[in-house]
């Protein structure tokens, strides 16, 4: 720079020249001009790369909230519609997915309190992994098993010291027999006569059938009896005099409902296999699970309150034969029947948005929770209900079940029992094809504990606590 000072000095300082001596200067001008347009482009050019390297600098060191290296990918069209639907649900994560196809959910650092749409994981489709951070620092896979409806798997939900509390937990509080319709004193017998037979006539042949027996006692009594028992029942009762295999309405009206439903409430007395629930059960307090409520509250994307206001844990234990025939773990909305709360003595429903079941140990031999109509495009219940009474017994057809889980400790299930309402946003009609049960238990023991999310209230600003109504969340 001093020596582009002295060269504008000196030609500052220089006489016009005689147009004779413009030729004879012309050479050494030309390299005077020539130099300092070099020098100044030299300057130009360090002053832009000094510049360049401060901007880098500051950005280092000031947070980001892209990953550097990583790819801009665009959202699938279900993932698009999900986001719009959800726009206003600010405990969304938002989704990076890998090169394997799955997807990692990151915190946006909103708060989960502030929604006014029932947050609702998207499960992509079935076989879709979510790498989801339940924990600071920890992620969890979350594989999609169902869309219809939406049922999760996570691996190693729980440790095995969790397991292993919850299971001592219930044992040293004691277990009672899980509810079940008495077989001594629920006997419902119906009037032995014309009327009668018809109604238990299903397919209106003129005969009964062993078959349209077992359907019976599922309406009248919830007890699952095979073919066999009826058929042994027949015999030492000796109702098919003819030999023909059925029950005419002749022999119905002699044998009478009384004697019928007497032997059959005798049998399932000594037949745990035949009730529709065969556990032990006891209620645990969640809370005391140290960080459990917390990656709840992480895996659904509602408030840590609304999970600790919720249902205690309901411990079960299943033996050998134990099981529990296909059921939804909620009820429907009645116009004018509220939601029930802890301890309510009213006319009132079951509002178990959520379920998040865990197995606590490893069993032996079956044990698997079966989701019969899982993944079905056409269901009806119509269709449904005219298969329901052989296809719920699960000792038997837990396999033909469109979907099983076997169980594995640590393991956590978790699915929707309610949709959300397309207008509202909010808790919606029951998801009917949420019915599920538990397999027959055929080798050893099995411990599982069902986490139901109570949805309390018609709208965000409405919540309250299932355990204490006065408790707004």
């Amino acid at each position: 720079m001093a020596h582009d000072k002295t060269v504008n000095r000196q030609k500052s300082k220089r006489k016009p020249s005689k147009k004779n001596e413009v030729s004879s200067s012309q050479p050494s001008l030309t390299l005077v001009v020539s130099t300092v347009a070099c020098l100044a482009i030299l300057v130009g050019l360090y002053y832009t790369n000094k510049a360049a390297n401060l901007k880098k600098q500051q950005q280092a060191s000031t947070p980001d909230s892209r990953e550097s290296g990583q790819p801009t990918v665009k959202p699938t069209k279900a993932e698009t519609k999900q986001g719009r639907r959800e726009i206003k649900d600010p405990s969304n994560r938002a989704a990076e997915t890998t090169s394997k196809g799955q997807t990692v959910g990151k915190k946006t650092g909103k708060d989960k309190n502030d929604f006014t749409i029932l947050p609702r994981l998207d499960g992509v489709k079935v076989g879709h992994v979510q790498k989801m951070e339940l924990e600071p620092g920890k992620f969890y896979d979350v594989k999609t098993r169902s869309l219809r409806p939406p049922i999760f798997e996570i691996p190693d939900f729980l440790t095995d010291n969790e397991c292993q509390q919850i299971i001592e937990q219930a044992a040293n509080q004691g277990m009672e027999t899980s509810e079940v319709q008495d077989p001594e004193t629920g006997v419902n017998i119906e009037p032995t006569n014309d009327e009668t037979f018809y109604d238990w006539d299903y397919n209106k042949d003129g005969t009964i059938s062993p078959l349209e027996v077992m359907h019976n006692l599922v309406d009248l009594s919830d007890l699952y009896f095979s073919e066999s028992d009826v058929i042994k029942m027949f015999k030492d009762l000796k109702i098919d005099r003819n030999g023909n295999g059925v029950m005419d309405k002749d022999e119905f009206l002699r044998v009478t409902t009384d004697r019928i439903m007497r032997y059959l409430h005798k049998m399932a007395a000594k037949l745990p296999r035949v009730k529709s629930r065969n556990s032990r059960q006891t209620w645990v307090d969640h809370t005391t699970v140290q960080g459990l409520d917390q990656r709840v509250a992480s895996l659904t994307k509602l408030p840590v309150a609304v999970v600790e206001g919720s249902e205690k844990l309901q411990v079960v234990n299943y033996g050998p034969e134990g099981h529990y025939h296909c059921h939804h773990d909620s009820q429907d909305i009645e116009i004018g029947v509220p939601c029930c709360y802890e301890h309510d003595k009213r006319h009132c429903r079951l509002c178990r948005y959520i379920t998040v079941l865990y197995f606590l140990n490893d069993v032996e031999e079956g044990g698997e929770t079966a989701f019969p109509v899982a993944n079905n495009d056409t269901f009806s219940l119509e269709a449904w209900a005219a298969i329901t009474k052989y296809r719920c017994d699960l000792s038997k057809h837990c396999h033909k079940a469109n979907l099983y889980v076997k169980p594995k400790k640590r393991t956590a299930i978790m699915w929707y029992n309610h949709h959300r309402d397309d207008t509202t946003g909010w808790i919606g009609r029951i998801d009917p094809t949420t019915y599920h049960g538990g397999c027959d238990v055929t080798r050893g023991r099995k411990w599982i504990a069902n986490n139901w999310i109570n949805i309390m209230g018609d709208s965000r600003d409405q919540m309250v606590a299932h355990t204490d109504p006065t408790k707004r969340l």
